[in-house]
This record gives structure tokens, C-alpha cells and sequence, in this order.
């Protein structure tokens, strides 16, 4: 199964990746947003982790929780010749669904250009049109 989101292994030096283990390093800091929230990107234990004021949005437990949800609406299996997702953020819905399930295409709506700036430069995308919008003004 290919891979849609990965992480750019090259994009930190070995240095920073260790560092990561002692303390977070702030990659991205956002202005307020237009919901009123500031949020940042950190690298923790060599993973991207994305902050925002009201919640942390890329952890286990969301994960799981995604994990959940996707396995007891029976979502799993299934192939997806599109998927919208509003809300990208740092591809975290995008890296559970292509563990277990076929994807064709993938468009992700982020309002925030500073996360859809670290995902261009952080991460190497394929088969997915990432666009900065906020997803009111969708028509």
C-alpha cells in the first residue's frame, strides 16, 4: 500500500532528533488564527507534535480515539477512491487511514498557513492537494 503522508526523514539533523529527547523544540509558532487560538509545532521524541491554545492535536490518545471511531463505524478495509478532510492539521487522520485502508486521492482543507507551510517543508505528500482555506467559505 503507498503511502500518501511521511514524514521527511531529512528534514532535521541528527543533532536536533536527539535533542528532541531531552526537551520539545518549538519548529512552528502561529499567530492567532480565526477561531482565536495560537498554535505551535513542536519536535518531541523525533515526532511533530502541533499545540494549539485549547488542545493538543496530534497525541496517542487522539489517535486512538480516531482508531476507535474509524474501527466501529467499520471504516477500515474499505477503499476510498477520494477523501475530504477538513481540518488537516498535520495529517494525522491521513497517516491512520493509510495503515488499513486503500486511498486514491486525499484533499485537506487547513486554515492555518503556518501548519500548511510545516507540512510542505516537514513532510513529503503524495496524492493529496493540500489547501490553506478556511472551510466556511467552501462552496
Amino acid at each position: 500500500m503507498k503511502l500518501l503522508i511521511q514524514r521527511n526523514k531529512q528534514a532535521f539533523s541528527l543533532i536536533k532528533k536527539l535533542k528532541s529527547f531531552l526537551v520539545k523544540i518549538r519548529v512552528v509558532k502561529s499567530k492567532k488564527g480565526s477561531f482565536g487560538y495560537t498554535s505551535e509545532v513542536f519536535l518531541h521524541q523525533n515526532v511533530l507534535i502541533y499545540d494549539t491554545t485549547n488542545a493538543n492535536q496530534s497525541n496517542k490518545e487522539l489517535s486512538t480515539a480516531f482508531h476507535q471511531l474509524f474501527y466501529s463505524i467499520n471504516l477500515y478495509g474499505k477503499t476510498f477512491e477520494q477523501v475530504l478532510i477538513i481540518g488537516f492539521g498535520l495529517g494525522s487522520v491521513v497517516e491512520l487511514l493509510q495503515r488499513k485502508c486503500p486511498i486514491g486521492h486525499v484533499i485537506g482543507i487547513e486554515s492555518n498557513k503556518d501548519i500548511v507551510d510545516c507540512i510542505h517543508k516537514y513532510y513529503i505528500l503524495d496524492h493529496i492537494e493540500l489547501l490553506q482555506q478556511d472551510a466556511q467559505t467552501i462552496a
